[in-house]
């Protein structure tokens, strides 16, 4: 199913809250003013498709490799807007998920079968619930209009269904538990779920909800799910191109990145030399990496890690046991390889963990060489570390560009 990776790699980062010592918490959300977003545009062309990604300390303290967007949220029709800062953006998961707690403009709820619509999203370490909202958003200059926004946290049914909350973990349903005051979904598919959840009440994904507070499993259309936001734009609809600026072995304070809309439609989005991998139905292309075969690899900003197990490779001990603390510097490739037989080689190297927490005081946040097991060993997940120093392209299912439709990726 499409939607059940997309709080993963959040999740994962979290359990470095505890590594790094202090850090403030700031769950206020984002300013009312303008959104502020134009990056500059070295390749040239207009910057109407260009949102500054920046990659520094997180909002609740000491988690590295989370990259941040502002998003511009207006009711529907010309509405009261805010802009909402902080927002994790995610190569990996589809949809604009929100933090209620943030959220000060009044958004509509979303309908399915005349009840109210909301979601669920269940992880190993814990849950998401809240309603789907109808917004307008604005990213840099590209806006969609009405489109359905998850309301995480969203006191309007309270009462959470226990097929959401039997992960056994705790609710999610703040920036403070979630590391972020939402997600920008910019993954491969149009929709969150898809045919799936369209052709099956697929528990726990989407409910209808009804006045006092119960909350059944619903299927729901595809134009009544949560879709890729890019999708719904009027111009540079068929894709993204996240590129990050390269970052030294050892880390640093932070870096500050480009999020760029369409692919091929401008100047500044061109694909140049890049290699188009395209993905099978669940969005997974293959890796080969010494010796061995990960037939479920795919590229998540979302995740803040190198994520793949290897029984070679020294782990750290005591709390950062699982990272992976090599004693000197390794430099790694991988070949990886799409649906439509297309390879390319890509490098990644590995520092201990421990040295990369414990440099520039603890205050490096924009960190490369961060690598964990995953613990699954037919998956490899090259998160945000992969994208540093790259351009990554993702193209959306059905989507034309000039070397053929989504869904792949491309770097």
């Amino acid at each position: 199913m499409r939607f059940a990776k997309w709080l993963v790699p959040a999740l994962l980062a979290l359990t470095l809250a505890a590594c790094g010592g202090g850090g403030s918490d700031d769950n206020s959300g984002g300013s009312n003013g303008g959104n502020g977003n134009n990056g500059g545009n070295p390749n040239g062309g207009s910057a109407n498709n260009v949102a500054a990604v920046t990659v520094g300390q997180s909002i609740v303290g000491q988690i590295p490799n989370l990259p941040y967007v502002s998003v511009t949220v207006c009711a529907p029709g010309g509405g009261t807007c805010q802009t909402i800062d902080n927002i994790l953006v995610d190569t990996g998961s589809v949809g604009l998920r929100l933090m209620a707690s943030t959220l000060n403009v009044a958004l509509p709820s979303a309908t399915g079968q005349g009840q109210t619509l909301a979601e669920c999203g269940q992880f190993v370490d814990g849950y998401t619930w809240g309603t789907i909202r109808s917004a307008d958003i604005r990213i840099a200059g590209e806006s969609a209009s009405a489109a359905r926004v998850h309301v995480i946290g969203d006191t309007a049914f309270p009462t959470v269904p226990a097929d959401c909350s039997a992960s056994g973990g705790p609710a999610l349903n703040t920036p403070a538990a979630f590391g972020a005051n939402g997600v920008l979904g910019i993954g491969l598919f149009a929709q969150d779920c898809g045919p799936a959840c369209a052709n099956a009440a697929i528990g726990p994904v989407y409910y209808n909800c009804v006045s006092d507070g119960n909350c059944t499993a619903a299927a729901v259309p595809l134009n009544q799910q949560l879709q890729q936001p890019v999708s719904l734009f009027a111009n540079d609809n068929n894709g993204t191109l996240l590129s990050l600026p390269a970052v030294a072995p050892g880390g640093a304070a932070g870096a500050t990145g480009q999020l760029i809309f369409g692919i091929g439609t401008q100047s500044n989005n061109a694909l140049g030399g890049a290699t188009a991998l395209t993905t099978s139905a669940a969005g997974m292309i293959t890796a080969a990496y010494n010796g061995m075969t990960y037939p479920s690899a795919f590229l998540d900003s979302g995740s803040n890690g190198l994520y793949f197990d290897d029984s070679s490779l020294s782990q750290c001990s005591g709390s950062l046991s699982g990272y992976y603390c090599p004693s000197s510097q390794l430099n790694l490739s991988a070949t990886l390889t799409g649906t439509n037989s297309a390879s390319t080689q890509a490098s990644f190297s590995l520092v201990s963990a421990n040295t990369l927490f414990n440099a520039n005081n603890g205050n490096n946040f924009a960190l490369p060489t961060l690598g964990a097991t995953y613990g699954d060993s037919t998956a490899f997940d090259f998160g945000l570390p992969f994208f540093y120093g790259r351009q990554v392209f993702t193209a959306i299912e059905g989507q034309s560009t000039p070397v053929g439709n989504g869904p792949y990726v491309a770097f």
